[in-house]
């Protein structure tokens, strides 16, 4: 994975596709970066819990499956490289030191991909990522980069809550843009709106700005190779 950034979009999705996930609150920061959503509890005490959030590649989604955004699989590598990671669920936590860095209480007998299984000081509903960064896999705190992170989590998923109904907060700010029809409404150039049972499309005569392609409300990719600006919402993945 390229970056922090990575690491916590799939934290993210994860808690965007929780059953009954109403809200994700995000908290970056040059020491740590927490995830929380209030959504379905994990039972980390069961085999299949710890499984799903221990072992690379497992996970509840299914392949066919176009409407779940997220539900670890191989993402939860991400997570784990980029710090002490704990993943803490109702009255238990999931410790990792992918890179063996802490040595001294919850961390003593934690290392590498293998998960340790901790009784948490409180209760929580729903799902905590905290993720306590390794100093080498993130920037200098004082580096613009960690604006960048922000502004590009924010883009991630400035149309998830359109798709899902699951509003995503960073650092205390919402990152929804809204009604995906309405992204050109104040355009000043010619521009085209249109819902279609496959996507929604809002589309401008800018050749130079790009369109920004969404997935299911995920941000993907922006092309510019088409003439034209605005956004695309896929109703899937």
């Amino acid at each position: 994975m390229a970056d922090l950034t990575d690491a916590i979009r799939e934290a993210v999705q994860n808690g965007i596709g929780s059953p009954g996930s109403s809200r994700v609150l995000i908290s970056i920061s040059p020491e740590r970066s927490i995830i929380l959503d209030d959504g379905a509890d994990v039972d980390l005490e069961s085999t299949e819990g710890r499984r799903n959030l221990s072992v690379l590649g497992a996970g509840s989604k299914q392949r066919a499956d176009d409407e779940t955004i997220g539900e670890w699989g191989i993402g939860k590598g991400a997570i784990i490289a980029k710090g002490a990671v704990r993943i803490w669920s109702h009255d238990t936590a999931l410790c990792f030191d992918y890179r063996d860095r802490r040595n001294s209480g919850k961390w003593a007998d934690v290392s590498g991909r293998d998960g340790q299984l901790v009784d948490a000081v409180h209760h929580l509903e729903g799902m905590l990522v905290k993720i306590d960064h390794c100093e080498d896999e993130v920037p200098d705190p004082d580096s613009y980069r960690w604006r960048r992170y922000v502004r590009d989590l924010r883009k991630r998923f400035a149309y998830v809550q359109s798709r899902t109904g699951v509003s995503v907060v960073i650092n205390g700010e919402s990152v929804d843009k809204g009604d995906p029809l309405e992204a050109v409404a104040d355009s000043p150039h010619p521009s085209l709106t249109r819902e279609t049972k496959d996507a929604i499309l809002a589309l401008e005569y800018t050749p130079h700005e790009g369109l920004d392609i969404y997935s299911n409300g995920l941000y993907v990719t922006t092309k510019r190779e088409y003439g034209i600006g605005g956004v695309v919402v896929s109703k899937g993945e």
